[in-house]
Formats: structure tokens, C-alpha cells, sequence
């Protein structure tokens, strides 16, 4: 437990400091249009700004207050002498940072010679968090971090300065045409960004080494979290530097440095790819991306302030809200209401199962929880294929039909499956192993409620990043097309027949992978797992969190899962019946659901602005 906690705070700790150089490198090209490729070097001058400080006897925290000033006035004599006279040509102010840059490291060498500093550590005592010491002053520059976002926000949506800024953002011509002064909103733009890179390098210095090329490791990463976090709004670069900084840090950790480069400039390509425009493109996006972002960061710091036994309940519900993602895929972005869902989840399940428990004719040695991974997805997946096709393809079959066929297939694979001798009847499999990290067992097991949560969170947010881009893409299109009229979609020579059995596959194999995660917490699966009892509560799930968005129905999983925990003890018998009310209310009152009803609403609110 102990190691996950580091590994978490460090990681956060990267993210924040990434944070803070892509939001000065975001805001200069927001506003000016101008690649700052000297970012990183600004970055440099303020850690050594802190050096120049402590050798001349002044201390750290003097160093600390004078170096977002001291490059900031940098950044201003750099505007005004350079940066002005080149702002229609964007190409060239790229070459003229780049040769700034060069400038400015050999300026270092020149002054402090090419050998690399250190800055020691004002402060050098631990905290205790949850019994496990964490270096003060880790935490205290996450604190900085933290302020100064926040004070970045509030400059530029709560000032004069920030409406002006942004109406430039917008149309600068426009803006001048109002009197806006374009060019004194330049000249403080580029010296805020600087300064925010000069006190990035200050609260950095005492942990990391100075030397002449310090700023590169910073600078590379932070135009990759502009890129995939987009440029639309502060908020942007925001969200891709914790993209980019958990992949990087995390990656590193549990692998190899080269790995997490690897790995990080694979997922920004992919992203770049699928959304050009970044994860936050749009107005009414920003409003579902902030609440998920929001709800992550929430539940990745939650075991800090819960008990270990709340820690593995919880864990447990990131399996159900998975597969409630997986059903709102289906049925909320596809239109196809499927009252079967658990068959797929229940077959993941058995998958995992006899994989894991070298129950697999001719493959008894084989007890790979990676190759139960695979099997989960696989074969749900290629049994809604083959469902998919005999009821797509073959008749058409569509709306209410659709739903009672899919009920009948869950009755019939849960008396199967009671039936099935061989995968226990009625009593099920037990003893189901817990994630093994060896290739072929003999690795470590993950059964501890801390890593589990985390591995099991790590999971449920790369499935609904997977669906969401799904969604997004031109596929996700044609889907909202069908689901809004079948006829016309075809009409336009879409093939419907084939785009639902894909959605219904990739569904399928989603619920499995969550069935998966569940048996490997829970170490036990029977046929109601695989049955119409399961496929009903998921529905209730998803409709009271929401069906059109999938952090609605996760989040009306975990809520629903929480209010039964919590109330049926307390309820007996008489829980159901209140579920059951709740349930048509919703219905009723509410189609987005609960959780959805509050982000469309948001939504709403933002884009009438």
C-alpha cells in the first residue's frame, strides 16, 4: 500500500509542475499565436534564477519570489525586442524562440559552465499520509501548483484583463476594433507565460538537477499535452497534461523510462488522430470531460479517506460501472435496447474463470490472467457477434423485439449454465484466482484492496476513454444516426445491419472485461451472473445514472450500488420496493437519469453563454 501511495503522489506531483508549463506555453499561443520552443528554456532561467539567489546568500525562498519575476521581466524584454516585430509571420517565430533557445543555454554555459547544480531542499521533513512518510516539500510544490491554476482561472474568467484576453482569443480584429489594447495584452501575456515557466523551474530546482538542458525534458511533453488536450480553452492543456503526465510518470514507474516515452507519443498520436481538436473541443464537451476528470481525480485520492474494507466495496462497484458503460454504449448511443446484458458479463466472467483455473481443454497449463483478459473480451464478444448477425443481418429485428429476444437469450444461457456440470452448476467455480502478474502465473498477485482499487479504476477509465472515442469518431456518428432513424441512415447507403452488430460486439466485449475484473476481486461466479436478475439491475443502473452519456450510467452504477449498501440492511424487503419507485420517477420525470439531467443542464448552461 505504501508504494502505491508514492507512486500516486509522484505522479500527481509530475502532472502539476506539466501543468504549469503547458498552461504558459497554452496561454502564448492562445492569445499571440507564437510556439514559444524557448518555453523550456524559460523554464531553465527560473531554477537557476533560485541558484544565483542561494550562492549569493538570499535562500531558497527568496529565489522562489524572485524568479517568476526575473523571467517574467525576460519574457517582456523578449516580446518587446523580438517577439513584436514577427507576430504575422508564424512560421518565423519558431525559428526566431528556437534560436532563442540556443542563446539562452549557451548564455548558461557561458555564466555557470557546462556542469550541472543542485539546490537544496528548504524543507527536509516528511509528512505521514495514511502511515507513510512523503517528502514536505513534494507536497508543498503541489500546493503551488494547485494555487496558481487556480489563480489562472480566476485572472482570466473573473478580471477585466481575462475578458479582454479572451475576446482576443477570439477575434482579434474585432477586439482592437473595440478598443481593446491588443498590443499591452500581448506584451503581459507572453511575460505571464514566461513567469509561469520560471516559477515551474523555481519550485523544481531543489529536486531535480540544473544543467544547461533541463528545459527539454519539459518542453516536449507540454506541447503534447496541448496537442491532446486542445486549444480551445484554458482547460485544454489542463486535461492533457494530466493525460500525458499520468501515462509518462505511471508507464515510467512500473516499466522503464523508454517505455513511457514510447507509450506517450503512441496515445497522443492516437488522439491527436481520432480528436484533432483536442479531448476538450467543444463547449458543451467541456462540461462532461471537467465532471470526469473531476470524479477521477476524486476517486484516485478517496482510499486516502476511507477504510480498507470501503476500499475493496468500491473497487468491486468500478467492475459494475464498467459494464453499466458497457450497456449505455449499446443502448444509449446505438438505440438497441439489450435486457441480456449479463450474458456477456457472466460469460467474461467463466472465461477468466477457466483460463485461470487451467480449466481449458488442452490447455490446462495455460493460466495466464493475461490470457484471461483476452478470453473475457474474446469470447463475449464474438457470442454477441454471432447473436448480432443471426438478428440483424438475418431479419432486421429491431426496438422492443430486440429487447425480448435478448431476454430470452439471457433465460436460456442461465439455465445452460446451471445445467453445465463441468463450470460448477448451480454452485458455480471457486477459488477464482486474483490478477497474477506473471506471464503464466507465478508472478505477483494483486489481491490487497489498495492496488486492486487502483488496478480496477485504471481499467474503468481506459474502457470509457475507448468508448468515448468510439463515440466521437465517424463510426459513433453513423450509431447517433441510427439510433435516430434506422430508415433514413440507410437510405443514405449506410450499412445499419452491420454498425449494430459492431456496436452489440464491442458492448459484449466490454462486459466481459468487466465480468472479468469482478470474479478476479470476488474470487467466485455463478449462473446469476450470466442471468435476467443482473441484466435488470444494470438497466436500472444506467437509467437512473443516465443513458446518453456513459460517466452518467458509471456514475449511476456506483450510486445505486452505494444507496443498497447503505440503506438495504437498514430497509430490508422494503428496498426493492423503493429501487423500484425511483426507478419509474426517473423514467418518468427524468430521461437523462439523475446524473445525466445535471450535465445536460450544465451543458445547456454553457453554451447559451
Amino acid at each position: 500500500m505504501a508504494d502505491f501511495l508514492i507512486t500516486i503522489l509522484d505522479a500527481s506531483n509530475y502532472v502539476l509542475i506539466l501543468m504549469l508549463v503547458a498552461l504558459g506555453l497554452a496561454i502564448i499561443f492562445g492569445l499571440m499565436n507564437v510556439i514559444n520552443m524557448a518555453h523550456g528554456e524559460f523554464m531553465m532561467l527560473g531554477a537557476y534564477t533560485v541558484l544565483t539567489v542561494q550562492n549569493l546568500g538570499g535562500g531558497y525562498w527568496l529565489g522562489l519570489l524572485a524568479a517568476p519575476v526575473v523571467v517574467g521581466g525576460i519574457g517582456l524584454l523578449v516580446e518587446e525586442l523580438v517577439i513584436k516585430r514577427i507576430y504575422h509571420r508564424f512560421l518565423d517565430t519558431i525559428l526566431a524562440t528556437w534560436g532563442l533557445s540556443l542563446l539562452f543555454k549557451q548564455g548558461i554555459v557561458l555564466l555557470f559552465g557546462p556542469g550541472s547544480f543542485s539546490v537544496g531542499s528548504p524543507i527536509d521533513v516528511s509528512i505521514d499520509i495514511l502511515g507513510t512518510p512523503y517528502p514536505a516539500f513534494r507536497l508543498f510544490i503541489m500546493a503551488v501548483a494547485v494555487l496558481t491554476v487556480g489563480f489562472t482561472f480566476w485572472l482570466f474568467f473573473r478580471t477585466r484583463f481575462g475578458l479582454a484576453a479572451r475576446g482576443v482569443i477570439a477575434n482579434r480584429d474585432m477586439s482592437s476594433c473595440l478598443g481593446i489594447d491588443t498590443r499591452r495584452l500581448d506584451r503581459l501575456t507572453f511575460a505571464y507565460g514566461s513567469a509561469l515557466a520560471g516559477l515551474a523551474g523555481a519550485v523544481m530546482a531543489p529536486m531535480i538537477s540544473l544543467d544547461p538542458q533541463m528545459g527539454l525534458g519539459y518542453l516536449v511533453p507540454a506541447f503534447l499535452a496541448i496537442l491532446v488536450g486542445g486549444l480551445g480553452s484554458i482547460a485544454g492543456p489542463l486535461a492533457g497534461a494530466a493525460a500525458v503526465g499520468a501515462t509518462d510518470n505511471l508507464t515510467a514507474t512500473f516499466f522503464s523510462p523508454v517505455w513511457s516515452q514510447l507509450v506517450v507519443f503512441v496515445t497522443a498520436i492516437i488522439v491527436i488522430r481520432l480528436l484533432p481538436r483536442g479531448l476538450i473541443a467543444r463547449p458543451e464537451r467541456r462540461i462532461e470531460e471537467g465532471a470526469g476528470l473531476l470524479v477521477l481525480a476524486v476517486l484516485v485520492a478517496l482510499p486516502f479517506a476511507v477504510e480498507e474494507w470501503l476500499i475493496a466495496e468500491i473497487a468491486i462497484y468500478f467492475a459494475y460501472a464498467l459494464f453499466a458503460g458497457s450497456l449505455a454504449f449499446v443502448w444509449g448511443h446505438c438505440g438497441l435496447l439489450s435486457l441480456g446484458q449479463a450474458v456477456f458479463f457472466g460469460t467474461g466472467a467463466y472465461a477468466m474463470s477457466f483460463v485461470t483455473l487451467g480449466m481449458v481443454a488442452g490447455a490446462e497449463g495455460i493460466v495466464s490472467t493475461w490470457v484471461g483478459f483476452a478470453a473475457a473480451i474474446a469470447v463475449p464478444a464474438l457470442l454477441a457477434n454471432l447473436i448480432g448477425r443471426f438478428l440483424f443481418l438475418a431479419g432486421g429485428l429491431q426496438g422492443a423485439f430486440f429487447g425480448i429476444v435478448t431476454l430470452a437469450i439471457a433465460f436460456i444461457v442461465e439455465r445452460l449454465a446451471i445445467n453445465w456440470d463441468y463450470a460448477g452448476g448451480l454452485n458455480g467455480l471457486m477459488n477464482v484466482p486474483p490478477i497474477n502478474t506473471g506471464l503464466n502465473g507465478g508472478g505477483a498477485e494483486v489481491y490487497d484492496a489498495l492496488p486492486v482499487y487502483y488496478v480496477n479504476l485504471a481499467v474503468l477509465a481506459a474502457g470509457v476513454l475507448v468508448l468515448t472515442l468510439l463515440i466521437r469518431s465517424r463510426f459513433g456518428l453513423v450509431l447517433k444516426a441510427i439510433r435516430g432513424h434506422e430508415t433514413r441512415t440507410r437510405s443514405f447507403g449506410y450499412d445499419t445491419a452491420r454498425h449494430k452488430v459492431s456496436a452489440f460486439t464491442i458492448g459484449a466485449g466490454v462486459a466481459g472485461l468487466a465480468g472479468a475484473l469482478f470474479v478476479t476481486q470476488f474470487g467466485f461466479v455463478s449462473p446469476p451472473l450470466i442471468g435476467f436478475g443482473l441484466s435488470a439491475e444494470v438497466l436500472i443502473w444506467v437509467a437512473v445514472g443516465g443513458r446518453g452519456k456513459l460517466l452518467a450510467a458509471c456514475l449511476g452504477a456506483i450510486l445505486v450500488r452505494t444507496a443498497e449498501a447503505q440503506f438495504s440492511s437498514m430497509l430490508g424487503d422494503y428496498w426493492l420496493v423503493v429501487l423500484g419507485a425511483v426507478f419509474v420517477v426517473v423514467v418518468m420525470y427524468l430521461p437523462h437519469g439523475l446524473v445525466g439531467e445535471i450535465l445536460h443542464r450544465l451543458e445547456r448552461a454553457v453554451s447559451r453563454r
